[in-house]
């Protein structure tokens, strides 16, 4: 039941940033698609941000411009370094620019002095780094650690 409301609480949000919804979320068929796979992360979010000492970050927000020419059933998730922050979620990635939300892991902490995020997906069974339109690390700032520049 509790993932059950997890997955409508995500499915609302996603659906407010810019329609895209996990597929569990939306229960369609899932397609896999042939490479090549164009895709760019444009910009990358965190919610809270900042995120105070001691305060846990929940989710994390993606912008993705696709240049596939149908939809594409992909794995995404966020990487710091050797650490996973973001959870593996499933999308049905639509052509164009899109907007994916979806919860941090729950262990991740700032513990180190330098945050640098990688978005990886998994199109296809082969994990790849998306490219992205810039170098995305959170900066400590008075008020704890943020992605805003």
């Amino acid at each position: 039941m509790k993932q059950a409301k997890r997955m409508l609480l995500l499915a609302i949000i996603g659906a407010g940033m810019g329609g895209a919804v996990p597929l569990e979320a939306i229960a369609q068929l899932p397609i896999s698609c042939a490479p090549p796979h164009r895709l760019k992360i444009l910009e990358l979010g965190m919610m809270p941000d900042p995120v105070r000492q001691g305060q846990r970050l929940q989710l994390w927000t993606i912008a993705l411009q696709s240049d596939y020419n149908g939809e594409c059933r992909t794995l995404l998730e966020v990487f710091d370094q050797d650490q996973i922050a973001g959870a593996r979620i499933e999308y049905l990635i639509r052509p164009g620019v899109g907007r994916y939300t979806f919860q941090a892991v729950q262990g991740y902490r700032f513990q180190r002095q330098d945050h640098c995020f990688v978005v990886r997906a998994n199109i296809g069974n082969t994990w790849t780094p998306i490219t992205a339109s810039k170098l995305f690390c959170a900066r400590r700032t008075p008020g704890g650690w943020s992605l805003r520049q």
